[in-house]
């Protein structure tokens, strides 16, 4: 085994890298590697509180709804780009009801979606000993 050719070949090595790395450092990227800026933007929503569920249909294109905390129930109009809020005839009384915590849908009829709403029991128990009930 011959140490010093060893020993040349890797000082070989590290002119090499010497002489490449800055070079490399130093190039300007080509025009494909070049990133365009994103445009950030905010998406109108029009609900309250937090997002938390989105629901395609299994079988329909183009069917979305999303739930909220205490925003309601929502289905996405891909035509007009908006959502629709489906529980926005709710009186005062029934604000309980916004909180929608699942959302089912039927695989058989698109135009059909099951909720399950009433996420602050506390408010409608609390009413109702008020009532007399």
């Amino acid at each position: 085994m011959k140490i010093e050719g060893t020993r040349r070949w890797s000082g070989k090595v590290l002119l090499g890298c010497a002489v490449l790395l800055p070079s490399m450092l130093t190039a300007a990227p080509s025009s494909a590697q070049k990133a365009t800026p994103y445009a950030w933007q905010t998406v109108p929503f029009g609900g309250g509180g937090y997002v938390d569920g989105f629901v395609y249909h299994p079988r329909a294109k183009d069917i979305l709804y999303t739930r909220t905390d205490i925003g309601g129930l929502y289905r996405y109009d891909y035509e007009a780009k908006r959502w629709l809020p489906l529980l926005d005839h709710l009186s005062r009384q029934d604000g309980d009801l916004m909180g929608v915590l699942g959302i089912a849908l039927d695989p058989a009829n698109p135009d059909r979606v099951y909720a399950a709403c009433g996420l602050y029991l506390t408010r409608i128990i609390h009413r109702g000993l008020a009532d007399g009930a």
